[in-house]
């Protein structure tokens, strides 16, 4: 007698999917820690030489720094202090503001992607079930207050927002307006 295991093939993809972006995920936070940590000189020269030859490179530069760094829940403030160094003041809030919201538009559609939500109503059932309730009637408020409280990561309850299916427009709105 032999005996099969057999899998349900939409399981394991899924399985594998989730294992290749966070695998993608540790790549970019361990890339940007270094490059932020031991190499910033590059990351500084690389944007003044963008500045030399165009604004719009280096604001896209920017941007792009601004955009990824959600992933390694790291605050905006190191990027936004490298940022007064070289753009003046509105164009800076404007950048550093649009990074802000792409990068919360990235983490919320990855955090979907990654079905986080079985992992922190495994780990955290009651921790999720109080957010749950937080966000129920108030979404909005919640994700500005979040957003305005210095000392909370605002990527992080775009992670939730995304895990516990928040209305897209209203987590972006809530963030835009807390970090604004």
């Amino acid at each position: 007698i032999t005996f099969t295991l057999q899998t349900n093939p939409n399981k394991t993809f899924a399985s594998r999917h989730r294992w290749i972006l966070v695998a993608i995920w540790v790549a970019t936070v361990a890339t940007t820690i270094y490059l932020f940590a031991f190499q910033r000189e590059i990351v500084q020269r690389e944007l003044q030489e963008a500045m030399s030859t165009s604004m719009f490179a280096a604001g896209f530069i920017y941007l792009l720094l601004s955009s990824l760094r959600g992933f390694t829940l790291l605050p905006a403030s190191p990027i936004l202090l490298l940022g007064i160094a070289f753009f003046p003041l509105f164009p800076l809030y404007l950048l550093t503001l649009a990074g802000i919201l792409f990068s919360a538009a990235i983490i919320y559609w990855f955090s979907e992607a990654l079905h986080l939500e079985e992992l922190f109503n495994e780990k955290h059932t009651r921790s999720m079930e109080r957010l749950k309730l937080l966000l129920k009637d108030r979404e909005l408020p919640v994700i500005i207050a979040w957003g305005i409280f210095p000392f909370t990561p605002t990527d992080l309850i775009v992670y939730v927002c995304g895990v516990l299916r928040i209305d897209f427009k209203k987590c972006l709105l809530g963030v835009g307006i807390g970090a604004g």
